[in-house]
């Protein structure tokens, strides 16, 4: 299949398309943006990708999660994400764990070489532990929040981090508070895998992108380390 990534090559190179394919990449939550923003990976080639949800399809997902199907109901996100990218793109290593992050099992679970993560829960608890051990272990992320028709993506590895910026916020963006718009989600996917490929590629630092799609307005923001910030003193 030599002719599968031509489009793309077209756009990155073939040395940008090996190096996505010996890339390794973990997307934690399967829900909205997590199922869009891993079918997009599956799609660009990224050679090895991790799997995390501990949740089951349920019917009112179909309407925005658009890796499940009608069959797919009771199963769990991640098996059935798996099954699902394997048919998308072949080529690629997809593993699936079925397991809730916490400080108990973080390091264990995240105990291969990883190049990026993408962060797609829906809860601060999770974001700051896994801020946490991407500062420690110095791996790259990409955070992403959505809620109604609105969100943000913050990209973090260099000189500051997720608790810098959030470290005084309360509760996360969450659809089944403010519920959520289908095209809210793939925006944010597509800023999330646009800002996730220029990380893999080496292209630039980003920003912090915040979006209104009901303005159809977006705003990217500089970020510098935060002096208060806890997880970055003394680094």
């Amino acid at each position: 299949m030599e002719e599968r990534y031509t489009r793309q090559e077209a756009v990155i190179g073939r040395d940008g398309q090996k190096k996505l394919g010996q890339s390794k990449v973990v997307v934690i939550g399967l829900g909205a943006t997590g199922s869009a923003t891993v079918e997009m990976l599956a799609r660009a080639g990224v050679g090895d990708i991790l799997l995390i949800d501990r949740d089951c399809v349920e019917p009112s997902n179909l309407s925005r999660q658009t890796l499940y199907a009608e069959q797919d109901i009771g199963k769990e996100k991640a098996l059935a994400a798996r099954e699902r990218l394997k048919q998308i793109n072949s080529l690629i290593k997809i593993t699936a764990l079925a397991v809730s992050l916490d400080a108990g099992n973080i390091t264990s679970v995240l105990k291969s070489q990883i190049d990026l993560i993408f962060d797609c829960t829906d809860n601060l608890e999770t974001r700051f532990l896994l801020n946490e051990f991407c500062r420690k272990n110095k791996i790259s992320a990409v955070f992403c929040g959505v809620a109604g028709m609105k969100g943000f993506i913050l990209p973090v590895g260099g000189d500051y981090c997720f608790n810098c910026v959030f470290m005084y916020a309360k509760e996360a963006l969450t659809c089944s508070g403010e519920g959520i718009l289908g095209a809210t989600v793939h925006l944010a996917a597509s800023l999330q895998v646009k800002e996730g490929l220029d990380i893999l590629l080496e292209k630039k630092e980003g920003k912090l992108i915040r979006f209104d799609l009901e303005r159809e307005e977006i705003e990217k923001i500089n970020v510098k380390k935060n002096p208060a910030c806890l997880v970055c003193r003394g680094q």
